[in-house]
């Protein structure tokens, strides 16, 4: 039986902004997939701005107060400001919102205990994660080991997650899982594994991380649904796994994959690679944008309510 919330998971990314006046002491992301802006993922340990930003933003910041939004497929949503603080709001009865409460907020809260400014961020059914000085600092629910570091009970508010060996670009999370891009292309997921969505083999659920298995080369990003995940590779190829039971692997089955396969019919290159619940959308760098898995609400664009285990073209205006 499909569950009813079928929310989008979607990230949007602002101008690069520099924040003033914290300098960053040590450069830790040094790889070719680590973030241009402002050169790269920075060691927080020390010398780091305080967590949350003052009422007015540094100067070089105004007209550009936001670096992130992320919501995901669970019911709140958090942004990084551009000094770096994180900001949440919506539903936080697992401690989702990281403030250290589980109250939920209709507007936004900071979130404490960050460790110095996010360079990205990543939200899914009921926890998030933010990348903080190369390291994956995450937290909510971790009935699964989601947020890292063992098992329960819930975390309201960040802790790193160990074991990833080097600096993390960017996260994806899913309904009880996290995935991490490190800076050598690599892939390290953990926490929820029924579906086998950490791509190591197996289904059985990882309290720490562990690496894919047969990613086929360097990913460039990635993107995790409920049950299933995705990597953008550098050369613009999609591979998939996890849950397929709708179609969002897009390899023209149905069938549950434990390790990543490759989008088959993508019919283009990818620049940019979207999940939802049970769904996964690529914008190509043609222009056209190609969804597949779950269509019975029409979040495939096609023009139809059916389900695709294939890439199919958005119908998009001209």
């Amino acid at each position: 039986m499909r569950p009813a919330n079928l929310a989008l998971s979607c990230a949007l990314w602002v101008a690069a902004c520099l924040p003033e006046p914290w300098v960053p002491p040590v450069t830790v992301c040094t790889g070719p997939r680590c973030p241009p802006t402002d050169g790269g993922a920075a060691d927080a340990r020390s010398d780091a701005p305080p967590d949350v930003a003052a009422d007015a933003p540094p100067a070089s910041c105004r007209g550009q107060n936001l670096r992130g939004l992320a919501s995901g497929i669970g019911e709140f949503g958090c942004a990084i400001r551009c000094e770096g603080s994180v900001w949440c709001w919506g539903a936080n009865r697992y401690g989702s919102l990281g403030d250290g409460t589980t109250t939920s907020r209709a507007t936004p809260a900071p979130v404490h205990d960050l460790g110095g400014p996010a360079t990205s961020l990543a939200v899914g059914f009921h926890h998030a994660c933010a990348v903080v000085g190369g390291a994956a600092r995450c937290w909510g629910h971790n009935g699964d080991g989601q947020v890292g570091g063992g098992a329960g009970p819930d975390q309201p508010r960040p802790r790193t997650v160990t074991g990833l060996g080097r600096p993390v670009v960017s996260l994806a999370v899913g309904g009880t899982h996290t995935c991490a891009l490190l800076d050598d292309g690599s892939v390290w997921c953990w926490g929820g594994n029924r579906n086998g969505q950490l791509g190591d083999g197996t289904n059985v659920a990882r309290l720490a991380p562990g690496a894919v298995r047969q990613l086929g080369g360097a990913a460039a990003a990635l993107v995790a649904g409920q049950y299933h995940s995705c990597a953008r590779m550098v050369d613009g190829e999609v591979r998939c796994w996890g849950s397929n039971a709708l179609g969002p692997l897009g390899d023209g089955s149905t069938t549950r994959r434990l390790t990543p396969t490759a989008v088959q019919g993508l019919d283009g290159t990818a620049a940019l690679l979207s999940a939802g619940d049970f769904h996964t959308c690529a914008a190509l760098t043609d222009g056209r944008a190609r969804c597949w898995g779950a269509g019975s609400t029409g979040e495939l664009g096609t023009g139809a309510f059916d389900d695709s285990p294939v890439p199919a073209t958005v119908l998009l205006p001209p």
